[in-house]
């Protein structure tokens, strides 16, 4: 179970987050968000790049729905990652390699996230594992990490297959492990805004195979 300290070490790290693009480029995080809205945006955008900080979301147990609907119990840790902030991916350094800690940057974006948090327990299921909740993607890997919702435990894992390697106890045990990796925002290839395309595109991909769709 979630400590009553969990969500709090959530808030100091993205404390730190923040405050680190500010000590070393001095300004605050920068994220290309097209034409979209997001209430974490800071100031006017320009051309498409705004400023940002985590903004609080008015509950932090949004992901309850498809708990009740998966009827499959989610470790608490999982609400508070996902459900207390809207913010960008953040990227990370870490001893296991460089990634993005994945995030919601509005609504709409959140109901992305579900339905394919959602597919994911749906394929754990049909290859009979047990159930996992991803968080994040390590970069040029196949590679996730993702949440037990057993026990809440953080593994890397790869689509369709079991986790295999244990980083951390809990999500607080990882964030703990990862140290906020600080670089100028990059507009994406497409003049077009696809939420977090590459992890998504990979997990889709895995998930079509698996499900024997085209």
């Amino acid at each position: 179970m979630a400590t009553p300290n969990s969500a709090q070490s959530w808030d100091q790290w993205l404390d730190n987050y923040v405050n680190r693009y500010q000590e070393q480029l001095g300004q605050l995080p920068q994220f290309y968000c097209g034409a979209e809205n997001t209430p974490c945006q800071v100031g006017a955008a320009n051309q498409g790049f705004i400023a940002w900080k985590p903004s609080k979301r008015e509950v932090d147990n949004d992901l309850v729905d498809i708990e009740t609907a998966l009827e499959d119990a989610f470790h608490p840790d999982i609400h508070w990652f996902y459900g207390r902030y809207y913010c960008p991916p953040l990227k990370f350094n870490s001893a296991f390699g460089s990634g993005e800690l994945l995030q919601t940057y509005n609504q709409e974006d959140f109901d992305f996230l579900k339905k394919n948090l959602v597919g994911h327990v749906l394929m754990k299921r049909k290859l009979k594992q047990a159930p996992t909740l991803f968080i994040g993607v390590l970069d040029d890997s196949d590679l996730m990490l993702s949440q037990k919702c057993e026990d809440g435990s953080v593994w890397l894992e790869q689509a369709g297959q079991e986790p295999q390697q244990k980083l951390a106890d809990s999500i607080e045990g990882l964030l703990a492990q990862l140290t906020p990796r600080i670089a100028p925002a990059e507009k994406p290839p497409q003049d077009e805004l696809l939420p977090h395309e590459g992890f998504w595109a990979r997990i889709g991909r895995m998930m079509r195979s698996l499900f024997n769709r085209p």
